[in-house]
């Protein structure tokens, strides 16, 4: 997220971050991005002779998510989900406010462009079927997703050890990140953002990306090590935005990968900068600039593990201009 300017829907939840409200269809759309992201779900119109797919049994929203995680992660098509709990039963709305929470977490970063939910009664148990449309091929997604996981993997090999702590690793990935990737500036100003820049294909391929290309790597590459950590949406200065929180021995802490990324120009070329403004900091001091629904996510009020070394002030949420010499 970098100097929006131009037109914002009044339903954009970060860079391509999915959202939506259930008095129908809705949709959202990425700053400076006319794509529409929307969910439908219909009751008793499921036939059962719709073909085999993959299918889970959970007990609660966080199996669900888990589930749901899953199988955008296999790129299915279309997924089965059996709900074994009598609270789904006739509360329908109940689930349509969580499917909405859940879709927002998972669906960041992915190429899926709309879901379709059909939920029914099956043996006592409440079932939604859901559908997936991806803004291209699904064998251009598994493409894709195939190439990112193969270079998660052997850049993680290369930049984590197994001795490191878990800090150390962290420090890691979010050099590698800042220092080998930048904002995809270009295609802001020319409200031509591609879908690639909002996921870590952006980042590892192209070199380039958004606010939620970042915070997706980051979590791919830190689940790669075994790190725990959590995509965060919210805003950043009032602005759709997506972050990372990150748990360092039992202490969660806030990483905004591309806030620490910022954008500077030297005598007009663009300049790297690596920061650590927003590395491992608490609620409170990200509350400053940053708003998200704290309820929603776990508590990060300690303030330990922070770089003792390297660390520059840079006003990072805004473009920076160096003067021409």
């Amino acid at each position: 997220m970098r100097k929006f300017t131009g037109k914002l829907l009044s339903m954009v939840i970060g860079a391509f971050i999915v959202s939506a409200s259930f008095s129908g269809v809705a949709s959202a759309s990425a700053p400076m991005d006319n794509k529409e992201f929307s969910i439908t779900i219909k009751q008793g119109v499921y036939k059962a002779t719709t073909p085999s797919m993959p299918t889970y049994s959970v007990s609660n929203y966080n199996e669900f998510y888990k589930a749901l995680d899953s199988s955008i992660k296999n790129v299915d098509s279309s997924v089965k989900m059996v709900f074994k709990n009598s609270y789904l039963k006739g509360n329908l709305q109940g689930f349509r406010s969580n499917f909405e929470k859940i879709i927002s977490f998972v669906g960041t970063g992915s190429y899926v462009e709309s879901y379709s939910a059909y939920q029914y009664t099956e043996d006592g148990n409440e079932v939604y079927v859901i559908y997936y449309n991806y803004h291209m091929s699904i064998d251009e997604v598994k493409r894709k997703t195939s190439q990112v996981n193969s270079l998660v993997a052997s850049i993680t090999s290369k930049i984590v050890t197994s001795s490191m702590s878990d800090y150390q690793k962290e420090k890691a990935i979010h050099d590698y990140i800042v220092n080998t990737a930048r904002y995809d500036v270009e295609n802001l100003d020319k409200d031509t953002i591609p879908i690639d820049s909002h996921t870590p294909y952006g980042i590892l391929v192209n070199k380039v990306a958004v606010c939620d290309g970042y915070a997706t790597t980051m979590k791919k590459m830190l689940d790669a090590v075994g790190v725990d950590s959590q995509i965060v949406v919210g805003t950043g200065d009032g602005v759709p935005h997506a972050w990372n929180l990150v748990k360092i021995n039992s202490i969660w802490y806030h990483v905004d990968p591309t806030w620490d990324d910022p954008i500077s120009y030297l005598n007009g070329q663009l300049k790297p900068i690596l920061s650590y403004d927003f590395f491992n900091k608490t609620d409170s001091y990200m509350a400053r600039t940053h708003y998200w629904i704290k309820e929603n996510y776990p508590k990060a009020d300690l303030s330990k593990y922070q770089p003792k070394k390297g660390t520059r002030f840079m006003p990072s949420r805004y473009i920076v201009k160096s003067i021409n010499k």
